[in-house]
């Protein structure tokens, strides 16, 4: 069918979701790579569903992600249908903050390297690693571009600079999904660029 182009593969369903998308979510990755071949936008969104196939292989699979990028995939691919809408305080999730909030290690690294922007949003893709405690990425993110003196997303919230969020992690301490590893190596990269990080009392575990 894809050969005798009997189908527009740029066509979402009913609830805008295209069929490259679909694949993805599915879980059918032999599918990914014909469908890229065969004229597939890897960046395209419709009006009911602004999120790309990017941001979908982001949250899915590496190996997917990989397709898509070497396919024309945007690194900064955003959740929002216009981007002349774009509010930094209220950012949309990006495929680098979705990679990161899943813990995905080598979809932030291809997109870091292929430009996506770690301080987009208040550094969305920092904040969303460190709530869900992958600080391995966080590191990574703040060797590789983040501005350490920015207030991260939340704005809103209460610990605005990196060393106050870190304080968050630290009182999980005593919880298996505490990484004293990547903790301590954060520390020691804050403490070299500068900045002094107070420690807290872990939180007591019930």
């Amino acid at each position: 069918m894809l050969s005798e182009k009997k189908v527009d593969l740029n066509i979402p369903n009913d609830v805008g979701i295209p069929l490259l998308s679909l694949a993805i979510v599915w879980d059918r990755e032999g599918a990914v790579l014909p469908l890229l071949e065969h004229g597939a936008n890897p960046n395209f969104k419709s009006v009911l569903n602004p999120e790309s196939p990017m941001i979908y292989a982001a949250r899915q699979s590496p190996a997917t992600l990989k397709l898509l990028l070497d396919h024309g995939g945007d690194p900064n691919a955003k959740a929002i249908y216009d981007e002349s809408l774009l509010d930094e305080n209220h950012p949309p999730e990006s495929a680098l903050s979705v990679a990161a909030k899943k813990g995905h290690f080598k979809s932030v690294e291809m997109l870091v390297e292929k430009g996506a922007d770690v301080n987009f949003g208040h550094g969305r893709a920092v904040s969303d690693s460190m709530t869900q405690d992958h600080l391995g990425i966080t590191l990574f993110l703040l060797k590789n571009g983040f501005d350490l003196s920015m207030e991260l997303y939340p704005t809103g919230y209460e610990a605005k600079l990196i060393q106050e969020r870190l304080q968050i992690n630290e009182r999980s301490r005593n919880t298996p999904r505490f990484n004293e590893w990547d903790f301590n190596k954060i520390v020691s990269f804050l403490k070299e660029k500068g900045i002094e990080y107070k420690h807290v009392k872990p939180d007591k575990v019930h």
